[in-house]
């Protein structure tokens, strides 16, 4: 699977018209597969784990709301 998601990695960065960073991140668990940036003061781990908490939150909210109607 390694193979796959490098190949992903790079056809963003290759073919993304002002690529900045990538994260393959799994929601559940929050790990990283693989990441890449052109900027190495960014690192798009930290940034995918904060926006992973943004993601829950509203996965919570979205269980809430159904459960109301």
């Amino acid at each position: 699977m390694t193979n796959i998601l490098d190949k992903f990695i790079q056809d963003m960065r290759t073919n993304v018209p002002g690529f900045v960073a990538v994260s393959v991140t799994e929601v559940r668990s929050g790990v990283s597969y693989g990441s890449d940036s052109v900027d190495s003061s960014f690192d798009p781990n930290l940034a995918s784990a904060y926006n992973l908490e943004v993601v829950k939150a509203k996965q919570n909210a979205l269980q809430v709301l159904g459960s109301c109607i």
